[in-house]
């Protein structure tokens, strides 16, 4: 028979074993609408308590934290999103509320010193950038949308925008890849539903939602 105390041993979600966690996680805790970490199986970012700042390390590598953990610190806003590129495991972008999205290629092994400059810089938005999504078929392809209700398409082997859709009616909320990659779906504040596609700046399509 079990006991109640084994039963009930991770009702908190919580490890008991040290050596298969991580301790003194320093995550930010500014307001944003997505997770603040992103994780591709080998290395794990998020936004760190620090001035604007992302921690970088292996994701299996459990430990606890040291508070001169090595950090990027390229944004002069909190970062809002994170994500790594399907194609290069090393290459993460980042976007923050200084209006900016940056790409940093990274150690394979994480970081060993302070980044503080970027590889390359996305310009385009004019008030935060909330969110960011890689394609997952087409190399070199994001998307993003900001707080001044604009969503672009960015050819990050250039480092410029494809293509921008200005008109949407409120600030998105939620953007997400069509399994095809063919189309972009998003939800905008107010309960509507819009879809684009990528290809043709005229293409935004909306209605209500759930």
């Amino acid at each position: 028979m079990v006991s109640s105390s084994l039963r009930f041993r991770y009702l908190l979600g919580e490890s008991t074993n040290p050596l298969t966690k991580f301790q003194d996680v320093k995550q930010t805790t500014s307001n944003q609408e997505h997770d603040g970490i992103a994780s591709n199986g080998k290395l794990t970012a998020m936004g760190w308590t620090q001035n604007s700042s992302i921690a970088v390390f292996s994701t299996y590598d459990f430990k606890r934290f040291d508070a001169n953990i090595p950090l990027i610190k390229g944004h002069n806003g909190a970062i809002t999103d994170l994500g790594f590129s399907p194609f290069h495991e090393t290459l993460l972008a980042s976007a923050s509320e200084d209006g900016l999205v940056k790409l940093w290629v990274l150690p394979e092994e994480g970081l060993t010193e302070h980044i503080k400059e970027e590889d390359m810089e996305l310009r385009g938005h004019t008030k935060k950038v909330l969110a960011l999504r890689w394609h997952h078929i087409a190399e070199n392809l994001m998307a993003t949308y900001s707080f001044d209700n604009n969503v672009k398409i960015w050819d990050v082997s250039a480092g410029t925008a494809s293509h921008s859709f200005t008109k949407l009616s409120n600030v998105p909320t939620a953007m997400q890849w069509s399994p095809k990659g063919n189309m972009l779906g998003l939800m905008l504040k107010g309960s509507t539903m819009t879809f684009i596609d990528p290809r043709v700046e005229t293409s935004v399509l909306s209605g209500a939602s759930h």
